[in-house]
């Protein structure tokens, strides 16, 4: 019966894509040669996997070029002009997400706001996210005041290392988990231990079930959940954990009320849902995308910095010298400080650009438009591949594969003006600009300067260095992770 089912089902999925095959429109595009029906997926698996086999492309059939997948032809671009076409200039057009036949997302993460298309409920869902974070004004005060105070015990738990190699991964997951949290339910609502650990355990297990081969697999032939494939049951485990942890922390909110003038993420969704505005999934959905995205970003961003720091000595006493002049040693950083520090400023860019944490970002067209001289018919996919416009030497001169934070200064010292670095798109633009871009910001400004305020970074085995190499770096799908490693932090 297994033998029988299994063949049935590889029958009825060949035939389907026989048929998507047989009936695709080509776009008036070079790419590599496909085979028939999986098309290019097995490049996939050569050259350290997707990322690095888009570069690979990109080199040879240039800005705008097509591949296939399982019938479907995709456009891929990788120039500044294209891709701010597309994302800014006519941002409509290419606001799509090209997840309506994931069997992985619709399953686990359709409820959130990353992942919708570009609908009514998306822009609904956006909006209030966007007031539930408060980006601004007094928003951006409460931020700060959150984020310098567990930034500060995060310092001090690095000053306990005592100048010893120790691995700052769990510490600073810990730290960022504590300000998203405040962020979601506001200052009031006690942080407790367990909240650390969950988010530990739940993220490593998302960024190993999703790199994984048995994601793809599932991604392709969702029939294998019934036959042993273990992203199915563990992507479910980590699912129900999600929901018994975010229903304690709404009940934890709804116990601690909260000022009556603050804004928190929960109290808005709360509010559109007592509106019939929102829903449980929504809620939990739109959760999950701050949740992640409000550790993901700056920690991978931090882990960066830091070996940066290590590989790279002199920049490292620049940017204490720049400190010891703007703050001094005993005066907490504030965001106020960021205008007097170019080379803060300028370090924080090149590590943004040079490690393109997200680099490929997927869109789809939501109606029949064109790029690059291409016509596209609705519902086609675009991947913006932004590594590849990090790494271009046409907007990144002076050898753009080299980490170089002076490249962001003009001969006197000040940051270049904003047309100069604006093809550092790390956080996307346009309609679908990563919700939670000046909160990002904000953090990682006031934590790594503390950190150097506090601490000169040395590799922990100066003899087997850690180095700052992009190909030694974690690829997902859709994402480039820093390994873990230790450090040495001697205080200053």
């Amino acid at each position: 019966m297994l033998f029988e089912l299994l063949l049935a089902s590889a029958v009825v999925c060949l035939a389907y894509n026989i048929y998507k095959y047989m009936v695709r429109k080509t776009l008036d595009l070079q790419g590599p040669r496909s085979l028939p029906i999986i098309g290019n997926i097995h490049s996939f698996i050569q050259d350290g996997g997707p990322v690095w086999q888009v570069q690979i492309w990109a080199k040879e059939y240039g800005d705008a070029f097509k591949i296939s997948i399982l019938g479907e032809e995709i456009v891929i671009l990788s120039d500044y002009d294209s891709i701010y076409e597309a994302l800014v200039e006519r941002s409509n057009d290419f606001a799509g997400r090209p997840y309506e036949n994931s069997y992985a997302i619709n399953k686990w993460f359709s409820h959130g706001i990353f992942t919708q298309d570009f609908t009514q409920g998306f822009r609904a869902y956006k909006k209030l996210g966007l007031r539930g974070l408060k980006q601004h004004g007094d928003g951006i005060s409460r931020i700060v005041n959150i984020s310098k105070e567990n930034i500060s015990n995060t310092v001090k738990e690095f000053k306990e290392e005592n100048g010893q190699p120790f691995q700052p991964h769990d510490k600073l997951q810990n730290l960022l988990c504590r300000i998203i949290i405040c962020v979601l339910l506001g200052e009031n609502t006690p942080y407790k231990e367990d909240d650390g650990e969950f988010a530990r355990k739940w993220l490593e297990d998302l960024e190993e079930n999703l790199r994984g081969p048995f994601f793809y697999l599932i991604e392709m032939f969702p029939w294998t959940r019934y036959f042993g494939n273990p992203v199915y049951s563990t992507l479910n485990e980590m699912i129900k954990s999600r929901n018994k942890t975010f229903t304690e922390w709404i009940e934890r909110f709804k116990h601690y009320k909260q000022e009556s003038g603050e804004r928190t993420l929960i109290k808005e969704l709360l509010a559109a849902k007592e509106d019939g505005k929102m829903t449980d999934d929504g809620i939990f959905g739109i959760m999950t995308d701050t949740f992640i995205a409000g550790i993901f970003t700056t920690r991978t961003t931090t882990s960066g910095f830091l070996l940066a720091m290590m590989n790279f000595p002199d920049i490292q006493s620049k940017l204490h010298e720049e400190i010891d002049c703007v703050i001094g040693k005993e005066q907490l950083p504030e965001l106020s400080d960021r205008e007097k520090m170019p080379y803060m400023e300028a370090t924080i860019l090149e590590t943004l650009r040079y490690m393109s944490m997200v680099p490929t970002i997927l869109h789809k067209t939501t109606c029949d438009t064109h790029i690059a001289g291409c016509d596209l018919p609705k519902n086609t996919q675009v991947w913006m591949n932004l590594y590849g416009m990090h790494h271009d030497k046409r907007y990144f001169k002076h050898n753009p594969d080299s980490f170089d934070p002076t490249r962001f200064l003009d001969s006197d010292g000040h940051l270049v003006p904003h047309e100069e670095r604006k093809a550092v798109l790390a956080f996307g633009a346009g309609r679908r600009v990563c919700m939670g871009e000046v909160l990002a910001k904000t953090r990682v400004f006031l934590l790594l300067t503390q950190l150097l305020q506090n601490f000169y970074f040395e590799q922990a085995d100066p003899e087997n260095p850690v180095l700052f190499d992009m190909r030694k770096f974690i690829a997902g799908p859709d994402t480039l992770i820093a390994p873990k490693f230790k450090i040495v932090a001697k205080p200053r």
